[in-house]
């Protein structure tokens, strides 16, 4: 494995650049209805943290 800016020792700044720029789009990878789902329970979850606050 040849080194690289992201691999020598000292480069702490480029591998952690280098991480927090990969992108996932996890959207891709749940279901329409498992979504909904979620988006439900998040909804309802902060309704009631509202509720708990006042």
């Amino acid at each position: 494995m040849q080194p690289t800016a992201a691999t020598t020792a000292g480069s702490h700044t480029y591998l952690l650049t280098g991480i927090l720029n990969v992108q996932v789009n996890n959207e891709d990878k749940i279901t329409e209805q498992d979504r909904q789902y979620c988006q439900l329970q998040h909804d309802q979850l902060y309704k009631t943290l509202d509720r708990v606050n006042r």
